[in-house]
């Protein structure tokens, strides 16, 4: 499961990070894998580590509006799609979700 897919409230540690371009485009495919490449890297320097704990704790109400998610004791806002590259399991019964 990844972190846009996550009940609110619900803590769950992360497992790794990924990344989501899936574009046939080969023009538009590149420049997604770069962005998302950086995207990456900022998600890392704030603090989405392997293991590290995390949790939802709202989502906009439209689909494409922010999450607000704490990972560790830090709260940040989220786009749906830098969420969607944070994948989650749930620690305490070591299970991942895909």
């Amino acid at each position: 499961m990844t972190l846009d897919q996550a009940p609110l409230h619900q803590l769950f540690w992360i497992s790794h990070l990924c990344n989501t371009a899936n574009d046939n485009d080969n023009v538009s495919s590149a420049n997604s894998a770069s962005n998302d490449q950086e995207q990456l890297r900022q998600l890392e320097a704030i603090g989405f580590l392997p293991q590290e704990q995390v949790m939802v704790l709202n989502k906009g109400l439209l689909k494409g509006d922010a999450l607000v998610v704490r990972v560790g004791v830090s709260t940040f806002a989220l786009r749906p799609s830098e969420a969607a590259m944070v994948v989650i399991q749930n620690q305490a019964n070591g299970q991942y979700y895909a």
